[in-house]
């Protein structure tokens, strides 16, 4: 009877386990849902140096899929390319390079905060540990990018 007890609680345990994960990923699926589309900086800084005003206004980024480009908008057609990991519960975002700079390729590990149509994103120096907290910092944010949603 006691084997038949323990053996109801695993099963119940790795069920309730199986949901968490289950759970997550769909959090995760929302949430890259809420990401898809255009977004226009607002606002762009690379540690001390904040981006001008005339030079954000022409660039975006483009979310379709697991895809994330950021497009400098400029007139070398510059852009950044690659694939993104969400972990929705922890606000943490992964964007591995594929194309652009730097040419090698690279994970560059970042946070986010998206509310509504505003969209704010840290990342880290490349193959650094990822930010904390959304403070510009050698250990924390080198380049910090403020998105608002472009409307269809």
């Amino acid at each position: 009877m006691k084997l038949l007890t323990a053996q109801g609680g695993v099963i119940a345990l790795l069920a309730m386990a199986g949901l968490a994960v289950s759970q997550e990923k769909e959090e995760a699926n929302k949430n890259s849902e809420k990401l898809q589309g255009t977004w226009r900086v607002v606002s762009s800084q690379v540690r001390d140096h904040k981006v001008p005003e005339l030079e954000v206004a022409k660039r975006k980024l483009i979310v379709k899929g697991n895809i994330l480009i950021y497009d400098y908008g400029n007139e070398r057609k510059e852009k950044q390319q690659g694939t993104i990991k969400l972990d929705a519960r922890s606000k943490e975002l992964d964007w591995i390079w594929t194309g652009g700079w730097p040419e090698h390729g690279g994970t560059v590990l970042g946070i986010y905060e998206l509310k509504g149509d505003d969209l704010k994103i840290g990342f880290g120096n490349v193959g650094s540990a990822r930010p904390s907290k959304f403070e510009m910092a050698e250990t924390d944010v080198v380049w910090l990018l403020v998105l608002k949603r472009e409307k269809p």
